[in-house]
Order: structure tokens, then sequence, then C-alpha cells
């Protein structure tokens, strides 16, 4: 894992040595950071891996050991065709909105560390999750996918 990580290091630090400013650090300091950045971001995705390989452990557990799942069927069905449209309505959006939100919402990145994976500005990194949210939200309302939004009222 830690070849790894060093040459995620230095593919990054490649691609982003024009963000490289010599007055504000050394070049040995600048690439230090660069790949305790990739260790941590390694690391959180391991144990992301690790925590969602023991949950799934946890409830197969359980629903072997002769207890019924908590989970109700209908919101199960609910919650696959709510899945199915926003996996839809994320294939509309362009490449870098949607490279952007999945990396905020499922990757779990913050926003700063999406503008040093993107080599962007952190505005950037803001704008899109904004414009990608609005876009999301108007795809998902205009094919009623979720139903109703707060500021329609329900029709009887």
């Amino acid at each position: 894992m830690a070849e790894d990580v060093v040459q995620e290091a230095f593919i990054a630090a490649w691609e982003a040595r024009d963000r490289f400013d010599p007055t504000r650090s050394s070049l040995r300091s600048w690439l230090l950071m660069v790949t305790h950045r990739r260790a941590v971001d390694r690391i959180r995705a391991e144990q992301r891996h690790r925590d969602g390989r023991l949950a799934l452990t946890e409830q197969q557990l359980l629903n072997e050991s002769g207890r019924t799942s908590s989970i109700d069927p209908c919101d199960a069905v609910a919650r696959a065709e709510v899945g199915e449209a926003v996996r839809a309505a994320l294939l509309e959006l362009p490449v870098l909105q949607r490279e952007t939100l999945m990396l905020a919402h499922w990757g779990g990145y913050s926003q700063r560390e999406i503008a040093l994976l993107m080599c962007c500005p952190l505005g950037t990194v803001k704008t899109r999750c904004l414009a990608g949210m609005r876009h999301l939200r108007a795809v998902l309302e205009s094919s009623a996918a979720l139903g109703p939004s707060a500021d329609q009222p329900l029709s009887a």
C-alpha cells in the first residue's frame, strides 16, 4: 500500500507541478505534503471499505441467527427506486460535476481535498457542487422520482 501511495503522490505532484511555489516551501516539503495527503486519503478509503464490510457482516449474522430484518420491504423498494433515479440523473451531469459530487458525497472527501485531487481552485469545486446539485434536483423533480418537493402541495 505504501508503494501505491508514493506512486500516486508522484503522479499527483507531476500533475500539480505548476501549483508548486518555491517561495512558500521547499520541494521536499511540498512533496512530503502531497504524499501525506495521499496516505491519509488511502487510509480513509480503506477504513470506509472496512466499515462497510463489517456492517454487512453484522447484518448477515443477524439474519442468519433467525432474527428478522428490521428493514421494511416497502422502504427497501422505495430506496431502490430513488437510487436508480439518482444514478440516472448523475449520468446526465457534465463529467466534472459528476466526479466532484461523487467524491464529495460518496467518497467522503472535503471540498478542499477534492480541489487538491482534481488540481483546481476551491471555488471551482464549490461551483461544480452547487451546479451539480441544482441540476440533480431539477432532473429528479421533473421525473417525479422523489415525489413532490417541499414547495409543492400534495394534490388530492
